[in-house]
């Protein structure tokens, strides 16, 4: 039926307007008599066309189809109507549109409070949520939205361990809404005692930081937005209707001008200050109040750096939303509704105004024009509580007190699909703040109702992402040499093996842990067995040829695994995760389930969080890297530790210290750094093996790519940028055979090769890495990136996006694994040759020599198009640049602060 299908696709796409007028004058010929061609005519005509044998019997099921009255004859009437018919159908197929929403929900349970949400925010890095319930508990979230911590306020706003949490007496604080300043992470919490807290969240124990107490009304809702100059805007709305404004000018060194008077005492940590001392702060902070925007209490506030305007809504007939300038030069736009509105989302881009109303009401407006809505629909059945517009699907989203989700087409106004959200709470209530909507990603769309948040996954997202590779996220991606085969995994357990040098699909192993996710992939020491891990901490081991399971492991506390290693000369295999112990099974057992050594590793200390990644080197070293920021190398041999390192991060964070410190008389109670996660540790074992100490040990913390020796000194001996922003992290290592080059995969799909084949060789770590190429691989995280020596050297990644891509090493896309076409890695013209416009290739590269050679300026390869250099292009390379230099001046400011 494929080939079939594939000949009518290269018949319908052979046809142009001149090619259609000359078979159709064909039907006139002396030979056709009265307009109709025998069967085996047009057969061969066809067949000649399309380079096709006319005994080809893909070609006869074409011509059957023609021929509807099975007379063997074809005539014009009958080939204009079958041509018809399928372009119909090939453009109602183009342009069908999936639903959102294929799949039932996923909800986490908030075991830490009763109380609903008020806010759920995305902090990095590392990459994590925070909810703030109402009664004062800050959750905490993994990136996956995986119930990690819960910390409480007392009535004193000091933060409680999780330990105290079924001690703890419930206070009177009942939070309203909250904001986060993501350059600083900074949390900002406010409550209706008329206060708005500040806390310190970059680490995992949350810090208080300021109190700004006695503020003229309660503030209802709050919002944030860091200026071009690094400045930060905060800004909320009060039950008597006005808008204060919090112009923060230097964030990054204090909020706040704290002095003598503010200072708290000695068993008291709160720098309390007062709303009506602010202006003593000018320095640091400045106050704008917009007065009586509302009569009535402000539901909802946005702000637009496009113009410096605000929007806000209330219930209240009159000034049901305004759409104002915040300096006033400009005449507000006011918008009037009978029964106010509730909520409200504006998308400057697409010019669009959407409102949810307690008549029921979801309308859509021209922000310009307030006198009457484009559209008005009414298809909930109860009041409206929230809005989202979805840009990148061109969707939006409203969810009702009934617990109805509605999605709604951009263009037609039309209602898309509804859903009715079944939480798992029975005979109680729905209780709902203020946001109850959130787009945690482009592809996730959470809803909050009491303590449970619903996590559904946006399925035509995916669907416009040309999902080729799996159904779900893909995991990780493998290379067995032996067969030049691809081992792919993803999320929903599924692992396929693909041949490298076609793409071809060669079998799939489905539900490799039922219904539990699949969280690691690895080959054994001799790459003969796949091991998985799970979410649940079960271990298997399979012969991928085959599809068939050896053995099953089980680790104690089912926690997740995040890395096994093989050693196949001690015929052990060792596996960590969010157990925070390193556990050893013996591979030489005969039995189908296999139980964990428990004589082995005990040794203490181990971890006191959990371990993100694992690496072994021959002949007996372990490197693990966990969430607080602990690197451990171990020998396997003794099963001790051979040295024990602490990621040193937010060096940036450090420098302001110390500025901070020469312009204050302030003082720091802790002078001790913040600890990034380790995100990926890889061992260099060409180095190891060459007997060197330096620069044997890669880790990714924040982003940054450090470089650590032992023995010697517990400091990394090198660091650079791994990404251009530094906000994104990089999840995905790999190195060459030979440790030259380094490949980095982040988190917003970018792929880089740095060029390490002399950094830190020596003592000396002064001369940066090249980074030698850079290119746009995915659209989503990249979650591992492995180097391939086949016929040529080739990069594999694979990503959220559920792709999993064959590259080359320049960055020219081979193909994506379960695409339609197939490739031929020795045949460079089968190649896609994708190119994004975001690509930056700052050098050509061979891997087979240590330093690349530079073009010259204008210099092209041979069949490349000349890429035009931007000033876009220019300014990205200069700001990469100078990147590096700060970086390098951070690692030295450091030295001398530490010193």
């Amino acid at each position: 039926m494929d080939c079939e299908t594939d000949i009518v696709a290269c018949f319908v796409e052979l046809l142009n307007e001149e090619s259609l007028s000359e078979l159709l004058s064909l039907f006139h010929a002396e030979k056709c008599s009265r307009g109709r061609m025998k069967m085996e005519d047009f057969m061969e005509l066809m067949g000649g066309m399309m380079k096709v044998s006319p005994l080809d019997e893909r070609l006869s099921a074409l011509c059957r189809k023609v021929d509807i009255e099975n007379d063997g004859y074809v005539t014009e009437n009958k080939l204009m109507s079958y041509l018809l018919l399928q372009l119909r159908e090939r453009e109602a197929f183009r342009t069908v549109k999936p639903l959102p929403f294929q799949d039932s929900p996923d909800f986490k349970h908030n075991l830490y409070s009763k109380q609903c949400p008020c806010r759920l925010l995305h902090l990095f890095p590392p990459s994590r949520y925070l909810s703030i319930s109402r009664d004062g508990i800050i959750t905490t979230w993994s990136s996956s939205l995986q119930l990690l911590r819960g910390t409480v306020m007392d009535d004193k706003a000091t933060m409680i361990d999780r330990n105290d949490l079924l001690r703890m007496k419930r206070t009177n604080l009942w939070v309203t809404d909250a904001t986060v300043f993501l350059a600083q992470n900074i949390l900002i919490i406010s409550t209706t005692s008329r206060e708005l807290n500040f806390y310190d969240v970059s680490s995992t124990v949350y810090k208080f930081l300021y109190r700004v107490c006695d503020l003229p009304a309660v503030p209802l809702c709050i919002v944030s937005h860091t200026k071009d100059d690094n400045s930060v805007l905060m800004l909320y709305g009060d039950t008597k209707g006005n808008v204060t404004v919090f112009h923060f000018l230097h964030p990054s060194i204090a909020l706040f001008a704290v002095n003598a008077q503010d200072n708290p005492s000695a068993s008291d940590k709160i720098h309390l200050i007062v709303y009506s001392r602010l202006p003593n702060h000018s320095q640091f902070v400045q106050v704008t109040v917009v007065a009586k925007v509302h009569q009535e209490w402000i539901q909802r506030i946005m702000y637009l750096p496009q113009n410096h305007s605000i929007i806000t809504c209330s219930i209240a007939s009159q000034n049901s939303l305004v759409m104002r300038d915040i300096n006033g030069r400009r005449k507000p736009y006011i918008f009037n509704l009978m029964k106010g509105i509730t909520c409200f989302d504006f998308s400057y881009d697409m010019n669009l105004l959407v409102t949810g109303s307690p008549d029921h009401g979801v309308r859509f407006w021209d922000p310009y024009v307030p006198t009457s809505p484009v559209s008005t629909r009414m298809e909930h059945l109860s009041p409206v509580l929230d809005v989202l517009i979805h840009k990148d699907m061109k969707l939006v989203y409203t969810f009702s007190r009934d617990l109805v989700l509605c999605v709604w087409d951009i263009y037609e106004f039309t209602l898309f699909q509804n859903i009715h959200v079944k939480f798992p709470f029975s005979q109680r209530q729905p209780d709902f703040s203020t946001t109850i909507l959130t787009l945690t990603t482009p592809s996730q769309l959470t809803v909050m109702c009491n303590e449970y948040i619903a996590v559904f996954s946006v399925g035509n997202l995916t669907n416009n992402l040309n999902k080729c590779t799996h159904s779900s996220s893909a995991v990780s991606v493998l290379c067995d040499s032996k067969f030049n085969y691809i081992l792919t995994g993803s999320k929903d357990g599924e692992v396929i093996v693909w041949d490298c040098l076609t793409g071809t699909k060669v079998r799939s192993i489905r539900h490799t842990h039922d219904d539990t996710e699949l969280t690691f992939m690895s080959l054994d020491g001799n790459g003969s067995r796949l091991i998985t891990g799970s979410r649940k901490g079960e271990i298997k081991i399979w012969n991928h040829m085959n599809g068939e399971c050896l053995h099953v492991m089980l680790c104690s506390g089912s926690t997740e695994v995040t890395g096994v290693v093989h050693l196949p000369d001690r015929a052990l295999f060792l596996s960590a995760g969010w157990n925070k112990r390193i556990v050893s099974f013996n591979d030489k057992s005969d039995v189908f389930k296999i139980k964990q050594d428990s004589n082995a590793w005990t040794n203490f200390p181990h971890h006191s969080d959990d371990i993100l990644s694992i690496s072994f080197c021959q002949p007996h070293y372990l490197a693990t890297g966990s969430f607080d920021g602990d690197i451990i190398i171990w020998n396997t041999d003794t099963t001790l530790q051979v040295v024990q390192f602490k990621s040193l991060t937010q060096i940036r964070a450090a420098i302001n210290l110390k500025l901070y410190k020469q312009r204050s008389s302030h003082t720091s109670s802790s002078n001790q750094f913040d600890h990034a996660p380790v995100d990926k540790v890889l061992f260099l074992k060409t180095r190891i093996h060459q007997r060197q100490t330096h620069g044997v040990l890669v880790t990714s913390e924040a982003g940054n790519g450090r470089f650590w020796s032992f023995p010697g000194r517990k400091e990394p001996q090198g660091s650079f940028p791994l990404t251009i922003s530094d906000d994104e992290l990089v999840l995905a290592l790999a190195t060459d055979p030979n440790d030259n080059y380094l490949l980095a995969g982040d988190t917003i799909g970018f792929i880089s090769v740095f060029d390490i084949s002399h950094y830190c060789i020596g003592e000396s770590a002064n001369v940066l890495p090249l980074t030698l190429a850079r290119w746009t691989a995915h659209v989503g995280e990249i979650t591992n990136i492995e180097y391939h020596q086949s016929s040529t050297s080739f990069v594999l990644s694979s990503s959220y996006d559920c792709n999993v891509k064959l590259w080359t090493f320049k960055g020219e896309l081979i193909g994506t694994f379960g695409q339609k076409n197939k490739w031929n890695t020795l045949d460079s013209n089968t190649y896609q040759h994708y190119r994004n416009t975001q690509a930056e290739e700052y050098q050509g590269i061979d891997p087979k020599t240590t330093t690349a050679p530079l073009q010259e300026e204008g210099e092209k390869e041979e069949g490349e198009e000349p890429v035009n250099s931007t000033k876009e292009e220019n300014v990205h390379q200069l700001v990469h640049l100078l990147l590096l230099v700060a970086q390098q001046v951070s690692l030295n400011l450091v030295s001398l602060i530490t010193n």
